[in-house]
């Protein structure tokens, strides 16, 4: 680096600071994240309320603790995911929750597919806390199919 000053009689007129940094092609790409927009969706959550926007908080949350690489502007990618089946049995005096997601990660533009990723889990836990495990069962879901992503975007 290198610092460079003009004096004049009032003092110091200008200051200019030199960083030579730059690409030998000289073309200096902008790094963007790679994926830049998340569509979720939870077509058969009807019957229990809340489910789509807890969903949505899952992916979201799993996706930001991800290490995913930063790409150049005009390769980013939207993460599709869908909540394919959610269900709950009693089984005695625990309850089991069955979960099944798939993501679809896309060109932002063209939308040719990159990767179909899916994860399925089964979360088992006492009666009373039938709502914890099926959060639990999305997490473990969820998790399993955003593991693939990482090479995905390789």
């Amino acid at each position: 680096m290198r610092l460079r000053l003009r004096w004049s009689k009032m003092g110091v007129v200008g200051a200019t600071v030199c960083a030579f940094s730059l690409p030998a092609a000289g073309v200096v790409r902008a790094s963007v994240p790679s994926v830049v927009r998340v569509e979720v969706s939870a077509p058969n959550a009807q019957s229990a309320p809340g489910v789509e926007a807890v969903f949505e908080r899952i992916v979201r949350r799993e996706l930001a603790r991800r290490r995913l690489p930063m790409v150049e502007a005009d390769r980013k990618y939207v993460l599709s995911a869908r909540l394919l089946k959610l269900t709950t049995e009693p089984e005695g005096g625990s309850v089991t929750a069955s979960c099944a997601v798939s993501a679809t990660l896309r060109d932002h533009r063209s939308g040719g597919i990159r990767a179909i990723l899916r994860g399925r889990a089964r979360a088992s836990d006492a009666r009373d806390r039938a709502d914890s495990t099926r959060v639990a069962a999305m997490e473990a879901a969820v998790h399993g199919a955003l593991t693939g992503l990482e090479r995905a975007l390789r």
